[in-house]
């Protein structure tokens, strides 16, 4: 299931970039063309430069096409090239050629995205590397160098019309790529991408995993049965946008063979009727339970839109491949709808991340003030316990249970057992709310947390030892560290006592990347902040130490 959200968060990646390339650029169209750079329609020869074996997915946009269509006349495209240029000092204009990549060895590991950006006309190389990679090191790769940022951003710029973007293991392979044989650099070979727009994936280097996925699965009703089986039959898959008078959508499924094609169009005419069977069904179990007559209209609708929608799709087999053609109207209403979607994307999740932040904030301070009336009854702060021969008993998160308003909770634990004891395993899935992180539903579901106490020598807690008071706190409770919101693979059953191990060395270590941007960490002073990825370890390490004597000032 998370390989599956992690590729669907590439797919919609690639699908904004799409959009992104294809919005600001596209809508200069009603701007006079960059100086020395004549506007034109004409398509440049792909270059393959650059693609790395293990790139699976390619989006290819031609911008000097999209900049005559129609179709994108209502873009705010100023609004978005103003601010392309003041983000990253690139002048829309004048972007030729863009390829965005989604590259992955295997399914379970986590994908990443890179992208090659050609220009028409000589870009700042500077001004680019100073707005997309600030305070940046030069990395060497063979005679080659690229630019590595503490943003996580690198860049190679080879010359003064390419740019190549993505994270370092990323650059390290596309630098040195050059007429790589992958699967992928085969299609792109072999495939018109002379269109506006075009995207191409290959399944095939991930087939066996992909197999192997579909055998573990649980068993599925009988009419998915079929549907399921797609990876044994697709290799690839292709994508294609065009525009004007003749212009539409074509996607061809590739197959391993003839056969493998024949499954694939009898799989999606089951599961075009299986739709219309789901949305009748709905229908009529709505008018059975008398629902109001606006929610049946919306499923009505739903059915009208996708029969006529099916009705403007031509779909035919040919040899190994399975051709879907859109055409006219419904071709240039589905592309704009999409593309639509993805130049919302970025803002519709800035907006979630905003909101579950907060929520996080919100579940930090709910803790720290627990510790607050934890420290007033006892004298000290709540701390892990352990048993006289040093056996873990339960969490801090366990014993202010009674100042997070779960007093009830807490009166059914035996606190003198240790936390996966037959008695005290059954509270897990009890985890309260204000352990819950709004970003990770699996992990709340199953009773682990991410809010965890930085431990160690050099920290407030040290597993194992009395609990502090806030008397220990020398530097000052505005400088000192107490809580924070740590990466979702520390996530522990909230119960246990196991916390953050703090590598003075590393201190970052299961916190960089926790939110976008960096992560929330709860001051003693019961303050919330948002920490930066890009933090000076040295100011992270005094901020974890609360009697360093090298408080923090200002900060």
């Amino acid at each position: 299931m998370r390989s599956c959200l992690r590729w669907g968060r590439v797919a919609l990646f690639s699908l904004a970039a799409l959009a992104l390339a294809a919005g600001p650029l596209a809508a200069a169209a009603a701007a006079e063309p960059a100086a020395g750079g004549p506007r034109t329609t004409a398509a440049r020869p792909l270059d393959l430069s650059y693609i790395p074996r293990q790139a699976v997915l390619a989006v290819v946009v031609h911008p000097g096409q999209l900049l005559a269509a129609p179709e994108f006349a209502m873009f705010p495209v100023e609004v978005v090239g103003a601010q392309l240029m003041e983000l990253a000092a690139i002048d829309a204009r004048q972007v030729e050629q863009v390829i965005v990549l989604a590259n992955a060895t295997t399914l379970s590991a986590q994908p990443s995205a890179a992208a090659i950006v050609r220009f028409s006309q000589p870009y700042d190389r500077q001004a680019v590397l100073a707005n997309l990679a600030p305070e940046s090191e030069e990395v060497a790769v063979g005679d080659a160098r690229f630019y590595k940022s503490a943003n996580g951003t690198s860049l190679f710029m080879p010359d003064d019309r390419t740019l190549v973007l993505g994270v370092e293991s990323d650059l390290r392979a596309m630098v040195s790529a050059k007429d790589v044989a992958s699967p992928l650099v085969e299609r792109l070979r072999k495939i018109d991408t002379s269109k506006p727009a075009s995207a191409v994936a290959t399944l095939s280097p991930l087939r066996e995993e992909l197999l192997s996925m579909i055998t573990d699965l649980p068993p599925l009703p009988p009419p998915l049965h079929e549907v399921i089986r797609l990876p044994e039959h697709l290799a690839a898959v292709h994508l294609q946008v065009a525009l004007g008078a003749d212009g539409g959508l074509r996607l061809e499924l590739e197959g391993y063979d003839e056969p493998s094609a024949a499954a694939m169009a009898k799989m999606l005419d089951n599961a075009i009727q299986l739709g219309e069977q789901l949305i009748d069904a709905q229908i009529a179990a709505l008018e059975q339970r008398g629902a109001p007559a606006t929610e049946v209209a919306g499923m009505q609708y739903a059915r009208r839109m996708m029969r006529l929608l099916l009705s403007q799709i031509d779909r035919r087999q040919q040899g190994d491949r399975l051709v879907i053609d859109v055409k006219g109207e419904a071709a240039v209403t589905t592309a704009t709808t999409g593309v639509l979607a993805a130049l919302l994307l970025p803002a519709v999740q800035a907006a979630r991340e905003a909101a579950r932040r907060s929520q996080s904030s919100n579940n930090l301070k709910q803790i720290g003030l627990a510790f607050y009336n934890f420290h007033d009854v006892y004298a000290k702060l709540p701390a892990s316990t352990y048993d006289k021969d040093g056996k873990p008993l339960l969490s801090w998160r366990v014993h202010i249970l009674p100042f997070v308003e779960e007093k009830q909770l807490y009166d059914q634990f035996h606190l003198d057992e240790p936390w996966d004891s037959p008695h005290n395993i059954k509270l897990v899935e009890q985890m309260p709310a204000a352990y819950q992180n709004p970003n990770l539903a699996d992990e709340n579901r199953t009773g682990k947390t991410v809010y965890l106490a930085p431990t160690g020598e050099a920290a407030l807690f040290k597993a194992g030892k009395p609990a502090p008071g806030f008397r220990d706190i020398t530097d000052g409770t505005s400088n000192t560290i107490m809580v924070v919101e740590a990466r979702r693979e520390k996530a522990v059953v909230w119960t246990k006592p196991d916390d953050l191990k703090l590598d003075p060395a590393k201190p970052l270590a299961g916190l960089e990347g926790a939110r976008t941007g960096g992560f929330n960490a709860l001051f003693c002073d019961g303050s919330v902040r948002l920490i930066a990825n890009g933090i000076d370890v040295e100011v992270l390490r005094r901020l974890f130490n609360p009697r360093d004597g090298k408080p923090v000032g200002g900060f």
